[in-house]
């Protein structure tokens, strides 16, 4: 029994596996016929060897996904497994390498071969790191970092130029690695030269070929302050003192431990002398310098010293002059008393402003002893040379006033001389003098003070009218502004021509007027007076004009000439042209008109322009020649018989068209070797006279001339002439030749 059931077991098992064989075989061609594989060999295109380093290939199919990925083997090969029929994208990556990709058809069934010959990259800098960070422990001076070359070329390196005063060595900073190599670099830091808190710079390892790699290193400096400080005045200055002030802003960390100036002649001066402050709690400090030059520009910085920074500057600079000279002021005579209105003008003049210029101006007054600016005091502004002036009110009738200029300079006072005037009255008188030097539009009116007056006149001039013979200044008014003599006079112009002019001299005083007597003169004119003359030498093209000055006027007449036109009957200077012709004289003139149109009319006339008025003489007219219309036509010579070509015999032949104006009758021809013939030109060149007319009808015709004997072998230049008394007119240069 235990026999016959092995035996059944032992069919049954076989049977199984027998099936799952049968089924095994019949997937195995099923997915044989269901998928494809892609394999291949990765080589360095330089050497032809395979690439032994690792690639990283990637499997992507049509639709953009990552099918599979996998790598090379040692000796470069590569095969996928399980890819549907499709197409794919393989691509290469090996650091050492430029990346490569190509497109391959999978089919089912079969393995695809995709080889890749890879170009080698050059050697990249590649570095353990990219930042070191020191800290803070003051016992940390020395880092290090590593670069290496996972490149098949050699990589030369070295360390570019850095700007940080804490880095003291980086040791080696150049070098040459070969594939696989690493090279460590040793830095060390200065941590005395730290700044406090956090101090970051960069350093850049670079390669021959240019690519870097930026290394950030960091510190933490010991935390210090240095002392802020300005300078913010200097006060009290003479000739050779002067007081410098300061003050400290932060006394930094540590605390500074002296401070002072440095006062120089040039600025921002490292090297001037120190003058060293007191060092106390006060925070504004001082020192008075002395033995300083007069008139000199000098320039003051502070300074404060302590243990972390060493000797600090102010933020600021500031600079001062010692003086030099002293202004000078002068009181002058108090003008413009007004007693109704109780008013006066005071006057000064500043004849020196000192150096440095004073920084105050103004008057004192005070009704006796010497006015000082404990008195009334009038401040004027401004700090320059030259008069200036301040109206005082309030002033009382039948009284004595004293005045002084006075200036300031660094607070000290500079006085001019007192001057007094009086508040008591007497009047004021002027006098009309009469007119002189009186042209067409001007004249010189003169007047005299006779008596100043007191006060003494605010003003005085002329008043003047062409309709009131009793002018005021409520007509015309002229003030007059002189301080050297009791006369006075006026230059008046752009007056009216032929007009009398009634006028009167004027002052000013209290605000009231005073006249003089009444006096008159006129203005004087005399027209120009200009002809047009019939025009001469008429010609084709051009044509002159003539004019006559009869009288030159009175003022003479500054311009003439001629005005002209084609189409306006009546030309003047607005609607023609202009012609300007030079001088000023009486008698004839003329301009030569060129460029002008034949057989037209042109309408003229002289002109002149006297003291800006336009005056024209009659209006003439003269018309242009016409020149005749010729025409220069093909000439045919001949040979002479015989004469093998050596003699010639030629017929020129024109045509006119139109006889001119003066009519013409003598045609012929000029002719000879050069490109441009001309009866003027008589050298080289023959004129000839036709032989032969036969007019046309409409006033046409043709002329002609028959030229023997003419030399073989030689090209001729011809054209047709026609001559009047104005000279030639011609046709087209022609040319022809005596040869065969």
């Amino acid at each position: 029994m235990k026999d016959k059931s092995f035996i059944q077991d032992f069919i049954v098992t076989f049977a199984l596996a027998f099936v799952c064989l049968f089924l095994y075989i019949a997937c195995q061609e099923e997915y044989q016929y269901t998928h494809g594989n892609i394999k291949g060999t990765v080589m360095d295109a330089t050497t032809g060897q395979p690439v032994k380093l690792a690639c990283n290939i990637s499997v992507v199919n049509s639709e953009g996904n990552v099918v599979t990925k996998l790598t090379t083997d040692t000796i470069g090969k590569y095969k996928t497994k399980d890819l549907v029929e499709g197409v794919y994208t393989v691509t290469i990556e090996q650091e050492a390498y430029a990346t490569d990709s190509k497109t391959v058809q999978v089919k089912l069934g079969e393995t695809t071969q995709c080889d890749f010959s890879l170009n080698s990259l050059p050697a990249k800098i590649k570095t353990n790191t990219d930042e070191i960070d020191f800290g803070a422990d003051e016992s940390n001076t020395t880092s290090s970092f590593r670069i290496v070359n996972n490149y098949l070329h050699e990589l030369e390196w070295y360390i570019g130029d850095y700007d940080c005063k804490w880095i003291s060595s980086i040791k080696p900073n150049k070098g040459t690695l070969t594939h696989g190599q690493t090279e460590t670099i040793i830095m060390m830091i200065d941590r005395t030269k730290l700044s406090g808190g956090v101090n970051k710079t960069t350093i850049v390892v670079t390669s021959k070929n240019g690519q870097g790699v930026n290394i950030t290193i960091t510190a933490t400096g010991k935390e210090t302050d240095a002392p802020v400080l300005n300078v913010i005045g200097v006060s009290d200055i003479d000739k050779t003192t002067a007081v410098l002030s300061g003050e400290i802003v932060n006394k930094g960390i540590p605390p500074y431990t002296r401070r002072g100036f440095t006062c120089s002649l040039s600025t921002m001066d490292d090297n001037a002398k120190e003058y060293y402050a007191e060092v106390n709690d006060n925070a504004v400090f001082t020192y008075k310098i002395t033995g300083l030059t007069p008139g000199k520009q000098y320039y003051v910085r502070a300074f404060a010293v302590n243990e972390s920074a060493g000797k600090v500057w102010s933020a600021n600079e500031t600079s001062f002059i010692t003086t030099e000279s002293y202004p000078s002021v002068r009181t002058v005579e108090v003008s413009e008393i007004n007693l109704i209105n109780g008013s006066c003008i005071l006057n000064g003049f500043i004849e020196q402003s000192g150096n440095p210029t004073y920084d105050e101006k103004g008057f004192c007054i005070s009704n006796s002893g010497e006015p000082t600016i404990n008195d009334t005091k009038y401040t004027i502004n401004g700090n320059a040379t030259g008069s200036f002036s301040a109206t005082m009110s309030g002033l009382v009738s039948e009284n004595i006033y004293r005045v002084r200029a006075y200036v300031i300079q660094r607070g000290k006072v500079f006085y001019g001389s007192t001057v007094s005037f009086s508040t008591s009255t007497t009047a004021t008188s002027v006098a009309t003098t009469g007119a002189s030097s009186v042209s067409h539009n001007s004249a010189v009116l003169n007047g005299t003070i006779l008596n100043d007056g007191n006060p003494k006149y605010s003003e005085r001039g002329f008043c003047y009218s062409t309709s009131n013979k009793t002018p005021t200044i409520t007509d015309s008014k002229i003030p007059v502004v002189s301080v050297s003599s009791n006369d006075f006079s006026y230059h008046m112009s752009n007056l009216e021509s032929n007009k009398t002019y009634w006028f009167r001299a004027y002052a000013i005083q209290n605000s009231q007027p005073v006249y003089g007597d009444v006096a008159s003169f006129e203005t004087t004119w005399s027209e120009a007076t200009i002809l047009t003359k019939a025009a001469d030498n008429i010609k084709y093209y051009e044509m002159n004009l003539n004019g006559h000055i009869n009288n030159a006027g009175i003022p003479s007449y500054s311009q003439k000439g001629f005005c002209y036109s084609i189409f306006e009957e009546e030309p003047d200077l607005t609607n023609s042209t202009k012609l300007t012709v030079s001088g000023t004289a009486e008698g004839a003139f003329y301009y030569h008109l060129t460029n002008l149109l034949a057989h037209t009319r042109y309408y003229y006339r002289a002109f002149a322009i006297q003291d800006g008025k336009t005056i024209y003489g009659d209006v003439m007219s003269a018309s242009t020649y016409s020149p005749p219309q010729v025409i220069t036509s093909d000439a045919f010579p001949t040979p002479d018989a015989g004469m093998m070509n050596i003699s010639w015999t030629v017929e020129l032949t024109g045509v006119y068209g139109y006889k001119g104006d003066p009519e013409c009758n003598d045609f012929g021809f000029v002719y000879g070797p050069g490109d441009n013939p001309t009866a003027e030109n008589t050298s080289g060149y023959t004129v000839v006279q036709a032989t032969k007319i036969e007019p046309f009808a409409n006033s046409q015709g043709s002329f002609s001339v028959v030229l023997k004997e003419m030399v073989g072998y030689t090209k001729y230049y011809y054209r047709a002439y026609a001559k009047t008394s104005l000279g030639y007119t011609y046709g087209e240069v022609m040319a022809f030749s005596t040869q065969p």
